[in-house]
């Protein structure tokens, strides 16, 4: 449910909120691609490069094994390839 407040928190500009939301939705829902991917593009929106390379990291790394060519994914490397 956090996630889906957070990707309407984020649709509608207030990033921080946002990211606030997808921080707390990973303590009770760890490991998803859904809650990596929100929680970079908000840090992103918000300015901290930083903390959303992390986030594109840690997708990244939850990735490795996956077969299939998400848009997330692919975005997350490239990310982490120009930062």
């Amino acid at each position: 449910m956090r996630e889906l407040l957070a990707d309407l928190l984020l649709e509608e500009g207030d990033a921080a909120s946002a990211l606030n939301e997808y921080e707390a939705s990973m303590n009770n829902a760890p490991e998803r691609v859904r809650g990596f991917y929100g929680a970079a593009k908000a840090a992103e929106a918000v300015g901290d490069n930083d903390k959303a390379a992390a986030y594109f990291r840690k997708l990244i790394r939850l990735a490795r094994d996956a077969d299939g060519d998400r848009a997330e994914i692919r975005e997350a490397r490239q990310f982490a390839v120009v930062k």
